[in-house]
C-alpha cells in the first residue's frame, strides 16, 4: 500500500476511546446468561467464537459482574502479551479485569479502529506497559498514553472495508477447514470401526511409549511463555492456551512434537489431543494425558482415529475406576495394556485413497488462509 498520511491527525487512545464502566453486583446474574472469561477469547482475532453459559450449568464467578454490550471492545489487562482483545456481539457479563471500551464516534469508526488492538504498534505498547510479576497486567492510565495517527472519518471507512473484506474471507476459509477436518475424522473412525475386528497383527499400546516424556515445575521456567495443553483447553476450543509458565501451579508434562494425547480422566467421551510439529514455545501438559507416539505402522491418523472408535471406547470403558465423574479414570497400566490392531498395507492405502483429497484440499486452503493473514496483519500495521 502507498498511503499518503499528510492530512491525518494524531490522537491519544485516551481521546479515541472511552472507557465504560457498568456493573451490577446484585443483579447481574439474572440479568444475563452468557459470560465471558479471558480463555474464551482467542489470540490475534476480533471474533468471539466461544463463551460460557449459566443455562447450560456454567457456573458465574462471584468476580463477575461488569456487564459489556454489543459493540464494545474488550480489552483484558491481565497478560496483554497473549493479544486477546475482541469485539463483542452480544450482551453479556465479563471479569473487573477486562475493560470494556467504546469509540469515540466524533473522530473514529469502530470498525476501523478496532483493528488498532492487534497491530504491533499497539501490541509493543501494552506489552512495555506490563507491571506485576505473578499477575502481569496493564492499567489503563498507561494505556490510555498510546498515541495514534488517525485518517479522516471517509479514508477509515475506506479502510474499514478493506479490513472487513480481508477478515471475513479468512473467517470463511476457516470455517471450511472446520468442516474438512470433521469430515476426514468422520471417515477413518467409520473405516476404524468396520476393520477393528478384522486384523491379525496387534501391540500394546505401552510399545508405543517406551520413551517417556519428560516431567518439569513450570515456576522454575519463571516468565518463559508456553503452550499450555489443558484440559479445560482441550474441551473449550482443543488450541492450547499461551501463558506465562510461573502461572501454572503443578508440575507438568513436556510434551514433544508429533505424540497423542488420551485423556484418562471420564473416558466414556474421548478426549484425544494430536500433537504436531510446531516452532517456538515450550509445550506443556496435564498429567492427566497419557502419551503414545505413532510409529511407520501405526501413523498418527489411524492411531487418532482408532482411539476414538467405538470398539476401543468399549474396552477403556470396562477398565473405568471410580464412580463420581471427577474421579472417573483409566489406570495408566490397564490402558497401556490394550492390543490395539496394526493395520495392513492394503488398509492404509485405502484410508489413505478416502480421504486424500480431503487432505489436499485441506493443506491447499491452510496455505491460503496463512497468506491472507499474513497480508491482513502487513496492512493493518502500514496503517497503524
Amino acid at each position: 500500500m502507498n498511503l499518503d498520511k499528510s492530512s491525518w491527525k494524531t490522537y491519544s487512545i485516551a481521546k479515541l476511546l472511552l472507557k465504560k464502566e457498568e456493573n451490577d453486583k446484585e443483579k447481574a446474574c439474572s440479568r444475563f446468561d452468557k459470560y465471558l472469561k479471558v480463555e474464551h477469547l482467542d489470540a490475534e482475532t476480533l471474533h468471539i467464537k466461544r463463551w460460557a453459559s449459566q443455562k447450560n450449568g456454567d457456573e458465574l464467578p462471584p468476580t463477575f459482574y461488569k456487564i459489556f454490550r454489543k459493540g464494545q471492545i474488550l480489552f483484558p489487562t491481565r497478560n496483554p502479551h497473549l493479544k486477546r482483545t475482541a469485539i463483542a456481539h452480544f450482551e453479556g457479563i465479563c471479569g473487573e479485569k477486562t475493560l470494556t471500551l467504546e469509540v469515540n464516534k466524533k473522530l473514529a469508526r469502530t470498525e476501523f479502529l478496532k483493528f488498532l488492538f492487534h497491530s504491533e504498534h499497539f501490541y509493543q505498547h501494552s506489552i512495555s506497559s506490563i507491571i506485576g510479576s505473578t499477575n502481569p497486567h496493564v492499567r489503563w492510565r498507561d494505556i490510555e498514553k498510546l498515541e495514534v495517527l488517525v485518517p479522516p472519518l471517509s479514508v477509515q471507512d475506506e479502510l474499514a472495508s478493506l479490513f472487513f473484506s480481508a477478515d471475513q474471507q479468512i473467517q470463511a476459509n476457516l470455517g471450511t477447514l472446520e468442516k474438512l477436518k470433521v469430515l476426514e475424522k468422520s471417515i477413518a473412525k467409520s473405516l476404524i470401526n468396520e476393520y477393528s475386528n478384522k486384523s491379525n497383527k496387534k501391540v500394546k499400546l505401552g510399545s508405543l511409549y517406551t520413551k517417556k516424556l519428560k516431567s518439569v515445575k513450570p515456576q522454575d521456567l519463571e516468565d518463559e511463555e508456553v503452550l499450555h495443553y489443558s484440559l479445560p483447553s482441550f474441551i473449550d476450543k482443543k488450541v492450547p492456551e499461551r501463558v506465562i509458565a510461573s502461572s501454572i501451579k503443578s508440575n507438568k508434562l513436556v510434551i514433544d512434537d508429533d505424540v497423542i494425547l488420551f485423556s484418562k480422566l471420564n473416558p466414556n467421551t474421548p478426549k484425544v489431543w494430536a500433537i504436531t510439529k510446531s516452532e517456538g514455545n515450550m509445550k506443556l501438559g496435564s498429567t492427566e494425558w497419557l502419551p503414545i507416539r505413532p510409529t511407520e505402522d501405526l501413523p498418527m491418523l489411524y492411531l487418532t482415529a482408532y482411539l476414538e472408535s467405538h470398539p476401543f471406547i468399549q474396552k477403556i470403558l470396562r477398565l473405568v475406576q471410580g464412580t463420581s465423574n471427577s474421579h472417573k479414570r483409566v489406570d495408566p497400566k490397564m490402558f497401556y495394556d490394550i492390543e490395539v490392531p496394526i493395520p495392513t498395507k492394503e488398509f492404509k492405502l485405502r484410508m489413505e485413497a478416502k480421504i486424500k483429497k480431503i487432505l489436499l484440499n485441506k493443506a491447499n486452503l491452510e496455505l491460503v488462509t496463512t497468506s491472507s493473514q499474513s497480508l491482513l496483519k502487513s496492512i493493518v500495521n502500514e496503517v497503524f
